[in-house]
């Protein structure tokens, strides 16, 4: 810098400062498209090195602002969206000189897709013990891509045994379901694991209840005279869902021609034997 006076004629020696000009900033991120519920990694490392902040602000319905406003001092950051569909983000970096002054970059704008997730659901059967219970798929594609496969848990924590586990696969009605027998009443947990073919993966635990059988017990009047009725008294128990709707019985004598062996009900029943037998 040179000062010259009013009249032209003397003139300073010239003066010299340096000053620093900042490169420009540049703002960018990459990320890939992840399932709900799922972390979603935010990759700032393509951005100007010479960043010392990140500043994100990261649109999201479930925000109760509609977006959240992050700041980091790496090029990184991570969110958990839950909801589904696009998701705009937009990041600035920044740099604060020795002289205090901030430098910006110009905002970074893209959009994130946000993959939507199947339902896992199943209806199952009331059975009693030692017949199979039968679990019904009634899960739900997502909006994004079919279901893939089914993984099942059935007594989760082991209550008859071990865990066991099935896989079964779509379509829903044929070879989606399963079945399992049970060697004791109790209410047990099931697990059903949906994955579609964007590897979005979901689990619900449901409870179903196996019952115990019915107690077969009778009483009869022993002794009787040939030709006269032997009154069959039932003192059945039945389980703690199910009524008794029907009786098998035999005896080891086959001339019984008063009594149908199904009956719907041998309270006061009479047995009618045509021979002598014990």
């Amino acid at each position: 810098m040179c000062i010259r006076d009013s009249n032209n004629s003397c003139i300073s020696n010239p003066a010299y400062q340096d000053i620093f000009i900042a490169p420009s900033l540049q703002a960018q991120y990459i990320s890939l498209p992840v399932c709900k519920n799922e972390i979603t990694y935010l990759n700032a490392s393509n951005s100007s090195s010479n960043a010392s902040e990140y500043i994100w602000r990261i649109y999201d319905p479930s925000e109760p602002l509609g977006y959240l406003d992050i700041i980091t001092n790496v090029p990184s950051n991570n969110y958990t969206f839950t909801t589904n569909g696009w998701h705009r983000v937009i990041l600035t970096t920044q740099q604060t000189l020795s002289n205090g002054v901030i430098c910006y970059s110009d905002p970074f704008i893209d959009s994130i897709y946000i993959y939507d997730l199947p339902i896992p659901y199943f209806t199952a059967n009331t059975a009693c013990q030692d017949e199979s219970t039968f679990f019904t798929n009634q899960s739900t594609a997502s909006l994004d891509a079919n279901i893939q496969d089914f993984n099942w848990i059935v007594d989760l924590y082991g209550i008859d045994g071990n865990p066991v586990t099935y896989s079964s696969s779509p379509p829903l009605g044929t070879s989606a379901d399963i079945s399992h027998t049970f060697n004791s009443p109790n209410i047990y947990s099931v697990v059903i694991s949906a994955t579609d073919f964007n590897s979005c993966s979901v689990s619900d635990t449901i409870d179903i209840t196996v019952v115990p059988n019915p107690t077969a017990q009778i009483s009869v009047n022993d002794g009787v005279c040939l030709g006269e009725c032997i009154y069959v008294a039932d003192d059945s128990q039945q389980n703690s869902i199910f009524t008794i709707d029907e009786w098998n019985f035999t005896t080891n004598n086959t001339a019984i021609d008063s009594c149908s062996p199904i009956a719907s009900n041998i309270d006061n029943a009479c047995l009618l034997y045509t021979s002598d037998a014990a």
